[in-house]
């Protein structure tokens, strides 16, 4: 008799947390919902998905995309990297509210691995690299660095993009003329010429022309674009020449990288500027008042023709920064530290903090992504190029009570040792959360043109070939730089990856071969050091080029 009840208890129980489910689903309440999914870890939630009737109850819902669509709008207010991810991933605008379901499920279990990957990789400094290297025809203009591309405007008014996860050739442009400038924004390509503005879709190579509302006198000479905002700097011409800086600003709303509100523009005159920050909140227009000192125009986004505050900065090493209703710089090399100052642009207070950052290098790239300040330098010893990175949480700095503690790096590492034959003139540097770009100019003699080279560090854990996200990659055992899905992505990627390749084998071959100079400058003398060491040098590098060829297939 007393079994009796536990069994009529144990179908109430069971009942009940059916029903549980479907009220939820039938009442809207997918939060709720959502907080009983959260108590199961993923091998649990497969499990459950595959045995439980109540799952299936719940599966079978229409609305369950809603469940989805929360879920990423939540990882999305929680953390920027997913948001970064989000659109890494796939293009914006994608409608969750449908009843295919599966995609986003699929798409969100793979960004939260990514970013569980990201944030292990860098950690255990685990990175794949990739490098291209090619002659250089033309003088480089300017260089662009997005989270997709890198752009390379050359004297010859002809631009290069590539694709900067696989360091392939997506376009070349050709811009019409001198004074024309261009700027990168997620996927399209926008260049000027005189008083028009092109704007290229990288993905689908398709071209509209806009003409602005400029008089004759005018030209179009600076391009930003951020944040949702497009601005273009007017320049003016007089007697044949040209003025330095924009004298008028104006600015469109961009809806998306496909759709760009032409017909509602706002034009601010009256300025002098040469860069400008934006977001929703403010527009920031930059320019050096004294050869000591530069001035930020701060104006609300909204009333862009209103006069706001003015700030007035200490010229410093390092290019200013604006994040967030923030602008940061800074303000004191010493030792083992450098002292960061934050300009609160709301308040117009300043505060500082002390980082403990490695300061040996002055040539450093700050940048601030997905809630973290990252600091790269490039340094070369000897006959190795490394790359050095520091990370800080911005929430620790932002939070820094006093300017007398000192903000310990959360990473510091030192990436990818690379030889090369003569001097390298690092051009451009980018890092953010998803790795490090490097454009630089190799120099082999004074009488043989130069070349510059592209070298990608990536903490994504994607293949080098495909460009999959996945698990279980394997690395080149040659190099150890790179990572592929199998021996198929291998044979095909290596006509491209074989530069790398071979640079990275004559590491131990150059280490082996600094010990033999070290040898004979002790038995001989230092002159007879620097013959043979240079003979020895050319013929390693050569025999080791060759042999390496024939083994281009093993994994």
């Amino acid at each position: 008799m007393a079994s009796q009840p536990a069994e009529e208890e144990m179908k109430e129980i069971e009942q009940i947390g059916v029903d549980i489910i479907e009220n939820l689903h039938r009442r809207n309440m997918y939060l709720v919902l959502k907080q009983i999914f959260e108590k199961l870890d993923r091998e649990s939630l497969m499990n459950v998905e595959l045995t439980s009737q109540a799952w299936k109850a719940a599966i079978s819902n229409v609305n369950l995309s809603m469940f989805w669509n929360i879920q990423f709008q939540q990882k999305f207010a929680n953390s920027l990297l997913w948001d970064k991810l989000y659109r890494f991933n796939v293009e914006k605008g994608l409608d969750f509210a449908s009843k295919d379901f599966l995609f986003p499920r699929i798409l969100f279990n793979k960004i939260q691995y990514t970013v569980e990957t990201i944030t292990k990789n860098w950690t255990e400094c685990d990175s794949t690299n990739n490098y291209i290297q090619e002659d250089r025809m033309n003088s480089v203009k300017s260089i662009q660095i997005t989270d997709k591309y890198v752009s390379i405007l050359f004297d010859d008014f002809k631009s290069k993009i590539w694709n900067r996860h696989t360091l392939k050739v997506e376009q070349e442009i050709q811009t019409a003329e001198e004074h024309g400038c261009c700027v990168l924004y997620e996927d399209v390509f926008m260049h000027t010429h005189g008083q028009q503005i092109t704007v290229r879709h990288l993905r689908t190579k398709k071209e509209e022309i806009f003409p602005t509302p400029i008089d004759g006198n005018n030209y179009i000479a600076r391009l930003f674009a951020a944040n949702g905002f497009l601005v273009a700097g007017l320049n003016l011409k007089y007697n044949g020449g040209r003025s330095r800086l924009s004298h008028t600003a104006i600015i469109w709303k961009i809806k998306s990288p496909f759709e760009i509100e032409w017909n509602n523009f706002q034009m601010v005159p009256s300025l002098n500027f040469y860069q400008v920050f934006m977001d929703k909140r403010f527009l920031i227009f930059e320019y050096s008042h004294h050869v000591d000192s530069k001035v930020f125009d701060v104006r609300q986004m909204s009333e862009p023709r209103e006069k706001g505050k003015v700030f007035e900065i200490a010229s410093c090493y390092l290019e200013h920064i604006y994040h967030d209703g923030f602008i940061f710089w800074d303000s004191s090399f010493s030792g083992s530290t450098t002292t960061i100052s934050m300009l609160d642009i709301e308040s117009g207070n300043i505060k500082t903090v002390n980082l403990l950052a490695d300061n040996s290098n002055k040539d450093v790239q700050v940048n601030i992504d997905s809630g973290f300040l990252l600091a790269c330098c490039e340094c070369g010893e000897q006959w190795f190029l490394t790359t050095k990175l520091q990370v800080w949480d911005l929430k620790t700095i932002m939070d820094s009570s006093t300017s007398s503690q000192i903000i310990q790096p959360l990473i510091d590492i030192s990436v990818c040792p690379l030889p090369f034959i003569r001097s390298v003139s690092t051009m451009s540097l980018h890092s953010d959360i998803l790795g490090i770009v490097c454009v630089s100019e190799v120099f082999y003699s004074p009488y043989v043109r130069s070349s510059y080279a592209i070298r990608t560090i990536s903490f994504l854990p994607a293949c080098n070939f495909c460009k999959e996200i996945r698990k279980n990659l394997r690395r080149c055992e040659r190099c150890n730089l790179v990572k592929y899905c199998d021996s198929d992505c291998q044979q095909a990627d290596w006509d491209h990856h074989k530069e790398l390749c071979l640079r990275k084998k004559d590491v131990s071959v150059l280490n082996e071969l600094s010990e033999v100079k070290a040898t004979i400058s002790a038995a001989v003398g230092s002159s007879t050091d620097s013959a043979v060491g240079s003979e020895l040098s050319a013929q390693v590098i050569s025999e080791s080029s060759d042999g390496s060829l024939s083994q281009q297939q093993e994994l």
